[in-house]
């Protein structure tokens, strides 16, 4: 039986919430990040869409959660405190074991985004030096149009012997 008082007994259930809600969220960005990387590689463009707009809904839910955690702090602790947060879920062990869990699952997420990152701008660069090495070579005329396709223009010629 908690010896706290129902009114922080009640705000720290909240808070509880807010923490497991961020946790799920992050777990979900993880999976997601791999079925981003794995799309990535495998160059499924319409999947990639469909995992990005996911990936930012998860961002902005995620956003949303930070935000509604330091409204509790702010409403239930008002002190001119940058690290009071922290410290009051540090001093928690259910509260502290979910917050930690979830830090160091950002900072994996922050990694795992880098690299899906750095696949991008691999393959940006490669399309990018090829569009070049294809310029170059048939001089001022475009090797492709705005739409990927190569207009194919042959020398006109008669079939007919003159």
């Amino acid at each position: 039986m908690s010896t706290m008082p129902p009114a922080q007994h009640d705000a720290r259930a909240q808070l509880l919430m807010v923490l497991r809600d961020e946790n799920s969220t992050v777990r979900l960005l993880e999976a997601t990040l791999r079925e981003e990387a794995e799309a990535l590689l495998a160059g499924e463009r319409a999947r990639i869409e469909e995992i990005a707009g996911r990936k930012q809904h998860q961002l902005n839910h995620l956003a949303g959660l930070d935000r509604e955690r330091r409204q509790w702090w702010a409403t239930h602790y008002p002190m001119d405190d940058p690290y009071g947060l922290p410290r009051f879920i540090q001093a928690d062990a259910e509260l502290a074991a979910m917050f930690n869990d979830t830090i160091a699952r950002t900072r994996q997420l922050q990694n795992a985004n880098e690299a899906n990152g750095a696949v991008i701008d691999l393959r940006l660069r490669t399309a990018r030096d090829a569009l070049t090495v294809l310029g170059s070579a048939v001089g001022a005329q475009q090797p492709y149009g705005p739409d990927g396709r190569q207009p194919l223009k042959l020398p006109g010629f008669s079939v007919v012997a003159r």
